[in-house]
This record gives C-alpha cells, sequence and structure tokens, in this order.
C-alpha cells in the first residue's frame, strides 16, 4: 500500500474510533433498519478484507516467506 493511502486509511480508522469514543447526548429514534444497516457495514468490511487479501495474497506469501527465512528468526 502506498503511503498515500495509508495516511489516508490511519486517518479515516481514527477520525472513526473518536467519532464512536465522544460522549453525546442524542434524543434519537432508532429504527429497524438500522440493525440491518449495521449489519451490511459489519459484512462489507469483514468481505472488503477477504477481498484485500485475494489481490494481494503473492505479496503477503512472498513477504511471510521472506520473514520466516530471516536467519535468528525462531
Amino acid at each position: 500500500m502506498g503511503t498515500n493511502a495509508a495516511h489516508v486509511t490511519r486517518m479515516a480508522v481514527g477520525l472513526s474510533v473518536v467519532g464512536l469514543l465522544v460522549p453525546y447526548r442524542a434524543d434519537a429514534y432508532i429504527d429497524p433498519g438500522t440493525g440491518s444497516y449495521v449489519l451490511q457495514l459489519g459484512l462489507a468490511m469483514v468481505f472488503g478484507a477477504v477481498y484485500s487479501v485475494k489481490v494481494y495474497w503473492r505479496e503477503l506469501r512472498r513477504f511471510m516467506v521472506r520473514r520466516a527465512g530471516r536467519p535468528g528468526r525462531k
């Protein structure tokens, strides 16, 4: 992953975590569709991770083999 993409990803994750941790009062109605939306987001994250591994499998494997083959590693 390029440095720009890595930076954008770190920023997005950081802002998401901060957004979830900031307490605030919300007098809001959560409709039944919210549960399916949360499920959809979770599934999208899982499938996105699986697809990323699929796309970069060769590079990941090469990295792991190189790392395991270093002298002094157990």
